[in-house]
């Protein structure tokens, strides 16, 4: 029930101001597609929290496994006579799941996107690093410069392009 979400934040310990519920997940393939990708996207804001039906636990833990394989705490029969709780990777809580009956509340803690918490290197460095690569083209070189600093192709040609100006 509802008490089951607040229960679970609390007994995860997880961080993060505020949370997001995305209740079960759909059985649909397509559905399912556009629900982790929800999920992911939250996941870099706030913890999320879902409830899973035990005939399905081990298809969703194994496509969160897919998806990221990040720490999750999965709780089974929380707040009842039978409570367990599980903590670890999904690959680690599949191994771990001795019954699958019951209800299953998952939650996972924030995960920062890898991309917001790069820092923007400087101008400078980009143009240093784009003059080092003689062996390509322009565009190529781009690309490799940006895989690097984490800025896009287009970003690192214009800091070039500012930089010979």
């Amino acid at each position: 029930g509802a008490s089951a979400v607040m229960a679970a934040l609390s007994a995860a310990g997880v961080e993060g101001e505020g949370f997001t519920f995305l209740g079960f997940p759909p059985t649909k393939a397509k559905d399912r597609t556009r629900w982790f990708e929800r999920f992911r996207k939250a996941r870099i804001e706030v913890p999320v929290v879902f409830f899973e039906a035990p005939h399905r636990v081990l298809r969703t833990l194994g496509e969160l496994a897919f998806l990221s394989n990040d720490q999750l705490v999965v709780f089974r029969e929380l707040t009842k006579l039978h409570e367990t709780v599980y903590r670890g990777t999904p690959q680690e809580i599949i191994a771990a799941l001795t019954m699958v009956a019951g209800e299953f509340t998952v939650v996972a803690p924030v995960i920062p996107d890898a991309s917001s918490e790069r820092e923007r290197p400087p101008d400078d460095e980009v143009v240093r690093l784009f003059g080092q690569i003689t062996d390509k083209r322009g565009r190529e070189a781009a690309r490799e410069v940006a895989e690097a600093t984490g800025l896009s192709a287009n970003e690192v040609y214009e800091i070039v392009r500012r930089a010979k100006n």
